[in-house]
């Protein structure tokens, strides 16, 4: 026979489809018995054919009704662990959805607390401040900005650099607060934040050794530089000398605006480690009541899963039943299989 004869006979095969699909399973041991329930986005065949292979081998069925009730054992106990992995995703899922669900019931909060003090609702700072995630970021920064602060009022070397950006932040949160005691100097009060944004900026503007146009959070300055900047904006911020102490000492402009910012600074840690608690005990309440699936679904996949256990007992018990007469044991010929 020609070489091209063998390769011809080894290429035949059913040529339809009900022909393919008849012999697919013809290189597995049982032919049909060995048809692999894999789920292909979760499951591999390998993992089938390996958890197949050690139930009915620790079954040991002999003859082919055994060996058709062995594989329904490992075929239901495979889709019983499925029922798991579905419980578990779903569980994982609702975890993974636990900082979207407090950003939302914070974010609901802010809007009715918006509506009554006759604000805008729809603001996007108030989505801002709702994220989870961006109250937490912000206690970090609060306690970096404070502990620059900090190095300004205390025996700092005066080369000692503010990294970070955090220096024009330093400066911003100066001019707001010598914006503040000006106002209280004049005798003004609960002025509104945003005219005294407002105001600070220009503050800023007209002093003149912070740089014009220059985008401070990229400036890298030392603590000297940041003390003689804070004193040009208490100056040109018209605040005065404060000489009415319990000492008698004169507290300068520059001396108010240190401690100012500082208290401010402070306060701002203070307020955000309060909302990051809240924040902490928001998501691990939700956590909790996401330990277990809605009652509606428990019930589904105890539903089901109830279903695959019956068949899979049921099989098994008849397995055994066929295995003990094989033997030569007597077992009856009714049997009740009593599921809970």
């Amino acid at each position: 026979m020609s070489s091209k004869e063998v390769a011809k006979r080894k290429k035949r095969g059913p040529k339809s489809t009900q022909g393919r699909l008849a012999v697919r399973l013809n290189a597995s041991t049982h032919g049909i018995l060995s048809a692999q329930p894999v789920v292909n986005a979760y499951e591999r065949p390998e993992d089938w054919e390996a958890h197949r292979a050690a139930i009915v081998d620790s079954l040991a069925p002999e003859g082919g009704m055994e060996q058709v009730l062995a594989e329904r054992v490992a075929l239901m106990s495979w889709r019983l662990n499925r029922v798991t992995l579905y419980e578990a995703e779903r569980l994982q899922e609702g975890q993974e959805d636990v900082i979207d669900a407090v950003r939302d019931d914070r974010l609901f909060k802010a809007r009715l607390d918006a509506i009554r003090e006759g604000q805008n609702p729809d603001e996007l700072l108030l989505l801002i401040d709702a994220s989870p995630s961006n109250v937490l970021e912000d206690l970090e920064m609060a306690r970096l900005l404070y502990k620059y602060v900090r190095y300004l009022s205390e025996e700092s070397k005066e080369d000692t650099r503010i990294e970070g950006g955090y220096g024009g932040s330093i400066l911003d949160l100066a001019a707001r607060e010598a914006i503040k005691l000006s106002d209280r100097y004049a005798g003004v009060e609960d002025t509104d934040e945003r005219l005294v944004r407002e105001r600070a900026k220009k503050l800023k503007e007209a002093t003149p050794d912070i740089p014009e146009d220059a985008f401070l959070d990229e400036i890298e300055f030392t603590v000297g530089q940041l003390k003689g900047l804070v004193g040009d904006l208490a100056r040109k911020a018209g605040i005065e000398p404060e000489t009415e102490t319990a000492g008698g000492s004169v507290i300068s402009p520059e001396e108010q605006l240190l401690e100012s910012i500082r208290f401010e600074a402070r306060y701002e840690v203070v307020r955000l480690e309060c909302e990051a608690e809240e924040v902490q005990a928001q998501l691990l309440n939700k956590r909790r009541e996401r330990v277990l699936l809605e009652e509606a679904e428990l019930q589904k996949i105890g539903r089901y899963e109830a279903h695959l256990s019956r068949q899979m007992y049921q099989a098994l018990h008849e397995l055994e039943a066929l295995q003990s007469r094989r033997r030569g044991a007597a077992t009856p010929l009714a049997r009740v299989d009593v599921q809970t």
